[in-house]
């Protein structure tokens, strides 16, 4: 009999990485706040000639932990980040450009990912 894939565990790796190499952030929804911890993998200027402001997309890791109750949701919330390293200064508040996508081996989730614009 085959042995059985620790999916926990993994989620539990990937929350040690998150937490070690990304920052801590909070998702907003109205007045409701949700510490979180992501990682900003890649930002994806945009140039657009005809209009004066050029946006920054970020390609965004969310750590899953503790959002089983209340999930990322691209229409209700925006993700709000801070000066680091102390991570207690408001830096930005960003709106999703996407839907969220979960990494869902066997049904745990694992993370989520999306992009989110300045």
């Amino acid at each position: 009999m085959a042995t059985k894939f620790d999916y926990l565990g993994t989620r539990a790796t990937a929350s040690k990485l998150i937490r070690k190499f990304g920052m801590q952030a909070t998702l907003r929804r109205g007045t409701d706040e949700r510490d979180c911890y992501v990682v900003i993998v890649d930002y994806m200027p945009v140039d657009r000639a005809t209009q004066l402001a050029n946006p920054t997309d970020r390609k965004v890791i969310m750590d899953a932990t503790g959002l089983d109750d209340m999930p990322p949701d691209n229409e209700l919330d925006v993700l709000v980040t801070y000066v680091q390293p102390a991570g207690t200064v408001q830096d930005e508040v960003l709106p999703f450009t996407c839907p969220v996508k979960p990494t869902r081996p066997a049904g745990v989730t694992v993370v989520y990912e999306f992009t989110v614009r300045r």
